[in-house]
């Protein structure tokens, strides 16, 4: 089994920026959900189970705010696909301006 290269790092002014941009649209796209998530594992961890695999696709159901979004795109190949399925339009929309602000929307398609 050969070693599996850990994705490009995402500069931490922008990961901090992702929940400060626009912030009002954020925080009133999250006020109804109730989660507890772990970004740093996230960070770590989700973008490395995409290099294992060899990930070209992936298919992730619930977007919110894009983030784990933008961690599954920047591990996939330059030809590779994110599509995220959401059905809440405001979270829809605030994942799309968040993808778009870490310049991945070529990777990823919001359905």
């Amino acid at each position: 089994m050969g070693s599996v290269a850990c994705p490009r790092q995402i500069p931490a002014p922008y990961t901090n920026s992702i929940l400060n941009h626009g912030k009002a649209h954020f925080e009133n796209a999250l006020k109804p959900a109730i989660f507890k998530i772990s970004f740093y594992m996230f960070r770590i961890g989700i973008g490395i189970i995409a290099k294992m695999c060899g990930a070209r696709r992936i298919l992730e159901i619930g977007t919110l705010g894009g983030y784990s979004t933008i961690w599954l795109a920047n591990a996939l190949p330059d030809d590779g696909i994110v599509v995220s399925l959401e059905c809440d339009r405001l979270f829809a929309e605030v994942a799309r301006k968040n993808i778009k602000h870490a310049g991945l929307c070529g990777k990823v398609k919001i359905l």
